[in-house]
């Protein structure tokens, strides 16, 4: 792959494309760090401005992975991205709530919405059977990066992708989790209009951090949930993604250094 000159640390480089960040620099439990430039998260990019078009277009991306559902993607269109493969498969199939529910929705089921449990639950069900999950961990074996993954706000889908990119590359639990959170820091220095709005009009609901933050207790539901189901993170990327040891150390081998 052709080594990618620019190096974006900071969401603020972005005019109107929240939450993104280079998920590379991170430490792995044998002393490894994962590579820069080949995996990227952020939320929706339809936005962009010419400036956040451009600086997309540096990165040389040869994958997209768009988690939304059809609805949020007609709404608001993921641009082309020259020598980009773009992908929209849905990572809430089956879950029980939208991660991104309409503002017609919110307004009519709040109270349904806006509950501790109806989150966990859709947070307890993203790990298995996913089909976007499994695109992305069928683009990661096969090296088609630099890779792009996001939903609208960058949060729940994509944040749990890159737990499970981090997990197969040897991250630990403690460090996932805190990469995760970095999304309330960057919605605290720079509220996207989403978060805005939502404050304004459900911000007095008890759940509203559950849908509006990234939220520990969410996350580490994921991560519950897996070794609840298979007794170790090995296994259950064999058997929800085909991943034996063998291609796991490949993996590592290109994109940790």
């Amino acid at each position: 792959m052709k080594e990618v000159k620019i190096l974006i640390q900071s969401p603020e480089l972005f005019e109107a494309v929240f939450n993104f960040r280079d998920i590379g620099g991170v430490q792995t439990k044998d002393g490894r760090t994962v590579r820069y430039r080949h995996l990227y998260r952020c939320g929706e990019i339809s936005h962009a401005t010419q400036h956040d078009l451009q600086l997309l277009d540096q990165l040389e991306l040869k994958t997209i992975l768009d988690y939304r559902d059809e609805e949020e993607a007609i709404v608001s269109p993921t641009p082309s991205i020259q020598g980009a493969e773009y992908i929209r498969i849905s990572a809430t199939f089956t879950s029980t709530l939208r991660m991104n529910p309409s503002l017609e929705q919110l307004h009519e089921q709040s109270d349904t919405l806006f509950t501790k449990e109806n989150f966990l639950q859709a947070y307890r069900q993203l790990p298995f059977k996913n089909p976007a999950y499994r695109a992305l961990m069928d683009r990661i074996v096969t090296k088609d990066v630099p890779l792009l993954q996001h939903c609208t706000a960058g949060k729940d889908r994509t944040g749990v992708g890159t737990a499970l990119v981090y997990l197969l590359l040897g991250v630990d639990e403690e460090t996932i989790v805190h990469e995760y959170l970095q999304t309330n820091a960057i919605i605290d220095l720079q509220q996207p209009e989403w978060y805005t709005h939502w404050a304004a009009t459900f911000g007095h609901m008890d759940g509203f951090t559950y849908i509006a933050k990234a939220n520990e207790e969410c996350l580490r539901t994921s991560l519950q949930a897996i070794l609840e189901t298979y007794d170790s993170y090995d296994t259950y990327f064999f058997e929800e993604f085909g991943i034996t040891k063998a291609m796991q150390q490949d993996v590592q081998s290109y994109y940790l250094k």
